[in-house]
């Protein structure tokens, strides 16, 4: 990553925004497939702020 982005500042930024990412998703992946309630209770809470 940080031969694409650079080492600079905004480098450094991008590329943790862009692990965080990935992490999330790796999360939401594993807790989806091992059907965790929190992550039920959290899709749920989402759909009820955005009215879906």
């Amino acid at each position: 990553m940080t031969g694409a982005l650079g080492s600079s500042a905004s480098g450094s930024l991008a590329s943790l925004l862009a692990g965080g990412v990935v992490l999330t998703g790796v999360f939401l992946a594993i807790a989806h497939f091992m059907r965790l309630p929190e992550l039920s209770a959290l899709v749920g809470a989402a759909r009820g702020r955005l009215g879906r």
